[in-house]
């Protein structure tokens, strides 16, 4: 079905006006619900960029300090992959207004949407890249939040054909607004990829990023999205609930390799605590991924991770070297973000410019696709900058203290030594089915899929197993083993007997043609006849 006609639109009364001195407006790209996005000039250079404005007033001036503080902290990301901010500030009019570096491609969405399920090694290849840009952001304290298909941008660099590039970092989106849903309803936006804790209002670190780009493999793997198409409130609610299936449930016909679908898995868990730690980390699992595809691992690889989420593996699997961070791997939680409602700092209204490195390709920063539609392709609009999630990580200098006064030493007993009494773990049992993927559910509430890993806090618990095309089967876990198979039965179809046959009425008798009308003999005859 062809998409319906644009509706011609009143001129823009910005184009061919100059904002801040320095920029020309040449064209509008796209508008949203806060502000637009333009294609303009920069002067005296001749560089083209995205322009972004925002239609917000600001009477008491906090935001203006919030917005250029926020501005600030995002123009210092210098990843290759993360889209580059060369200025931004406040126009003659008012306008507050933030200058991006233009790229030519198609998002991510664009790509899903034309040409899933993708190749596992194109999606490899891909999310590596990205995981150098959110790495290098987590370890200033920033955290995405808004991570999706539609904020991945694939552009031509060098010989790269698909040079990813993450785009809005740390922009506060209007949730109401923020939706993509196609007719076929195959993808929607941010409450798709918001991760559980985000969702629930919990405090949010780098995980978070972890979750939501697990989600960006799943649906680039296997074309389609994991929760059940209806409303953006149920869908927050599956994501707090609902444990994600398995690809072979999902997508049958789609076969994910093992090693891939095990780090996927691993970075959308629900509980932070049990995802992989660090977006470095992450790279690393699918550099593995990528090797063994590649037939260059002989055997299995014992994929496992240690108790604070890193990679526990042999480490010839892994060569020491993540190439998309360029350094070697440090097991180092990055640094916490700061709270959204941190006090903004006096900055000035400009960032210092680096211009040591190009501008980048002909098309908007947080464009998609051919016709360079903002954010996925164009499906519905976007909205536009309010502020970054997380803020900047300040250092402060300690406070002097006064040297501490030296007292003879007091003869006192020596304490007597406690041995803390050891924290008894939590019991647990690996609950697996035949055939894997099923549904389990407590008390009619759902729980989980198989393979499931059922915590037993009070000693024992009864659950449901129940499939599609299966009989439910209740199965007591006690503890007694660490894994438990619970074979399904299929459902037993009653063949009913058939009915005695009715014999077919009798046919009526062939009716007997009345015998013609015969007209009595007469001398008469006709006198035209022969």
């Amino acid at each position: 079905m062809a998409d319906p006609p644009v509706p011609d639109l009143p001129p823009d009364p910005l184009i061919g006006q100059t904002v801040a001195g320095r920029y020309v407006v040449k064209r509008l790209i796209d508008r949203g619900g806060m502000g637009r996005v333009y294609e303009a000039e920069q002067q005296p250079l001749g560089r083209a960029v995205a322009l972004k404005t925002l239609d917000l007033s600001d009477p008491t001036g906090e935001f203006q300090k919030r917005f250029f503080n926020e501005a600030q902290t995002a123009s210092r990301l210098t990843h290759p992959n993360t889209v580059r901010i060369f200025d931004y500030g406040r126009s003659e009019d008012g306008r507050f207004f933030l200058t991006m570096e233009l790229l030519e491609g198609d998002s991510l969405h664009a790509v899903i949407k034309r040409s899933a399920p993708l190749e596992p090694l194109r999606v490899i290849e891909i999310v590596r890249q990205v995981c150098g840009a959110l790495n290098e952001a987590h370890e200033r304290g920033i955290v995405h939040r808004d991570l999706k298909p539609g904020n991945i941008f694939l552009t031509r660099h060098g010989k790269d054909l698909e040079f990813a590039k993450v785009l809005d970092f740390g922009l506060v989106k209007d949730l109401k607004s923020d939706v993509e849903l196609s007719q076929t309803g195959q993808m929607l936006g941010s409450p798709l990829y918001m991760s559980p804790e985000q969702v629930t209002g919990k405090d949010v670190d780098h995980r978070s990023d972890i979750y939501s780009l697990g989600l960006v493999m799943y649906v680039a793997l296997c074309g389609r999205v994991p929760f059940e198409r209806t409303s953006v409130s149920g869908i927050m609610m599956q994501q707090v609930t609902r444990q994600i299936p398995t690809f072979a449930r999902i997508t049958p016909d789609v076969r994910i390799p093992e090693s891939l679908e095990w780090v996927v898995r691993r970075c959308i868990e629900k509980d932070p605590t049990k995802r992989l730690a660090t977006m470095e980390e992450l790279s690393v699992a699918l550099k593995v991924c990528a090797r063994e595809l590649r037939d260059e691992v002989e055997g299995g690889i014992p994929w496992a991770l240690d108790a604070s989420g890193f990679l526990d593996i042999p480490a010839e699997l892994i060569e020491g070297e993540d190439t998309s961070t360029g350094k070697e791997r440090s097991k180092k939680k990055p640094a916490a973000p700061e709270p959204i409602g941190a006090p903004p700092v006096d900055l000035p209204s400009s960032p210092t410019l680096n211009r040591s490195g190009s501008a980048g390709f002909a098309a908007g920063a947080a464009l998609a696709g051919g016709g360079m539609l903002l954010v996925g392709g164009g499906v519905v609009a976007v909205l536009l900058l309010v502020g970054l999630v997380a803020g900047v990580v300040f250092t402060r200098s300690a406070p002097e203290v006064e040297p501490a006064v030296v007292l003879d030493p007091v003869p006192i007993a020596a304490p007597v030594a406690t041995v803390p009494e050891p924290v008894a773990e939590t019991p647990s049992v690996v609950l697996e089915s035949d055939p894997p993927g099923a549904e389990v559910s407590k008390d009619g509430a759902f729980v989980g899929v198989t393979p499931l890993d059922v915590e037993l806090p009070d000693g024992s618990v009864r659950l449901t197993v129940h499939a599609d095309g299966y009989e439910p089967r209740e199965v007591l876990l006690d503890g007694t083993t660490e894994r438990t198979v619970v074979p399904l039965k299929p459902v037993r179809r009653v063949a009913r007997p058939d009915p005695k046959p009715v014999p077919a009425p009798e046919p009526d008798p062939a009716p007997v043609p009345s015998p013609g009308l015969e007209l009595p003999k007469t001398d008469l005859r006709d006198p035209f006849a022969r």
